[in-house]
């Protein structure tokens, strides 16, 4: 699916410790301290980063459902909360 691939390929577009973070956190399902413990960085720059991470991705999640409601309407509408939650937690949280 198109979010999907977006999501994908900002992903890949991370900075090289931002990305190996990310994925060894979500992908390889890792806690933050065996992270640390394998770049042999403090657990608070492990949190620092994928929130760095986590913050791209949602303004990537943003811009899509944006221009998918630009396109049912001429005016931007605001994504309800519930919706936007549940879009971000089924990708990264199943």
């Amino acid at each position: 699916n198109e979010l999907k691939n977006k999501i994908d390929n900002e992903i890949e577009m991370l900075p090289p410790r931002c990305k190996i973070i990310f994925k060894h956190l979500k992908e390889d399902g890792l806690k933050y301290d065996e992270v640390a413990d394998i770049l042999d960085i403090s657990r608070e720059a492990v949190k620092k980063q994928l929130i760095k991470a986590m913050g791209k991705i949602r303004k990537c999640i943003d811009s899509h459902l944006n221009d998918q409601v630009s396109k049912k309407e001429s005016s931007i509408e605001i994504i309800p909360i519930k919706k936007y939650f549940s879009i971000f937690f089924s990708i990264f949280f199943i």
